[in-house]
Formats: C-alpha cells, sequence, structure tokens
C-alpha cells in the first residue's frame, strides 16, 4: 500500500514539474513578437493554446511568408494563423512631362519677351513657331534647351 501511494505521489511530482517546464503563452507572445519585430514593426503576435495569431500589415507577400516563417520557427509554436494583409501598391500617377515641358518653356519665354514665339511639345520634341528678331534666336534655343527637352526644331520666322 505504501508503495503504491509513493508511486501516486512520485507520479503527481513530475507531472507538476513537466506541467512548469511547458512555456506559456505569454512567454511565447514575447518570443514570436521579439522575432517578427527584428524583421517589422507593423505586425502583432498573439498566443494562444501555442497557437500564433499574427496580425498588421506588411509592404509585400515575401515580407508576409517571412514573418509566417518567423512566428513557426519560434520553438513550441504548434501552428500560427496569419492574418496579415499586403498594402497596396500607390496608383501610378502618369506626369505630363510635355505639358510640363511646355508650361516651363513658356514661362520662360513671356519672361524674356518673347511673347511672339510658339510652342508645342510631342513626345519631349520641342518645335518653336512664330517670329522673333534674329539677334533673339539664340536665347529663344537656350531657354527651350534648358528645359531638358530631347530636341528642338527651330521654325521661327525672322523678322
Amino acid at each position: 500500500m505504501k508503495k503504491v501511494i509513493f508511486y501516486a505521489l512520485a507520479l503527481m511530482i513530475s507531472g507538476l514539474s513537466l506541467q512548469s517546464c511547458k512555456t506559456s503563452d505569454k512567454d511565447l507572445q514575447t518570443n514570436v513578437q521579439t522575432e517578427i519585430n527584428k524583421k517589422t514593426n507593423q505586425v502583432t503576435a498573439t498566443v494562444n493554446a501555442g497557437v500564433a495569431t499574427l496580425v498588421g500589415t506588411v509592404n509585400s507577400d515575401a515580407e508576409r511568408f517571412s514573418v509566417d516563417s518567423i512566428a513557426r520557427s519560434v520553438k513550441n509554436i504548434k501552428s500560427v494563423v496569419n492574418n496579415t494583409t499586403v498594402k497596396k501598391a500607390a496608383p501610378v500617377i502618369k506626369v505630363d512631362a510635355d505639358g510640363t515641358i511646355k508650361s516651363t518653356i513658356d514661362t520662360a519665354l513671356a519672361a524674356g519677351g518673347f511673347k511672339n514665339v510658339l510652342v508645342e511639345v510631342k513626345d519631349g520634341e520641342v518645335t518653336l513657331t512664330g517670329n522673333a528678331k534674329r539677334a533673339d534666336i539664340q536665347k529663344i534655343m537656350q531657354i527651350a534647351n534648358e528645359a531638358n527637352v530631347k530636341k528642338v526644331n527651330n521654325k521661327i520666322d525672322l523678322k
């Protein structure tokens, strides 16, 4: 009888000691979060019954996969629920380069007093028309070229 009590007591003590060796969810959560924070601060990890749940926003699918792998690599994590989302890429805004070039040249020509010169821009190539004095052509061409254009076509009539 004493042997049975002794074995039962020994079994209970070993069970308690094994239970105390088990990592708590709180400790697992801290471990997972620490590892994920090495990659990004935009993801939060919670752990319940050894299951890590990830929430937050990442920049790419590769980063989403990476934080998932990081969480799975933490010792004693049973599984991972990855609820992270990938940021949508900002829409590409097409810049009207030709309009910008035209506006830049028009402004500079007006400031220089060259009101009879017209500017057309297509695919970065500038065509100047209208009329101007022969002495002003060099300055007008300089203004057009300073706008970083591909080519300047001079079709200005000389006075």
